[in-house]
């Protein structure tokens, strides 16, 4: 999901400030914690107003590709099942009680 993206590549970016005015950012200060959330809940209103959910992901993409960050992979369905075989034992899934 591009909100995803946009908080993994704010938290794993390296440096103090990602320089991504040819992305329509601007920079974006990440010298500090509080920086970092700045940084998400700043772009994240550039990434939602009138785009097209293909075209917000694909600038989340961007944003991550700009930052020189790798993702994680998401989960495929196999990775889920082998989760829950664990449930019971330390590993939960889904919303706390």
């Amino acid at each position: 999901m591009w909100n995803d993206t946009l908080i993994e590549t704010v938290r794993a970016a390296h440096g103090t400030e990602l320089d991504l005015r040819a992305l329509g950012f601007g920079r974006i200060g990440l010298a500090s914690r509080r920086a970092r959330n700045l940084a998400v809940s700043g772009a994240d209103p550039a990434l939602q107003k009138y785009l097209e959910p293909k075209q917000r992901a694909a600038r989340a993409e961007a944003l991550a590709q700009a930052a020189g960050v790798t993702l994680p992979a998401n989960l495929d369905d196999e990775a889920v099942i082998r989760c829950a075989h664990c449930i019971g034992r330390g590993m939960g899934i889904g919303a706390p009680r």
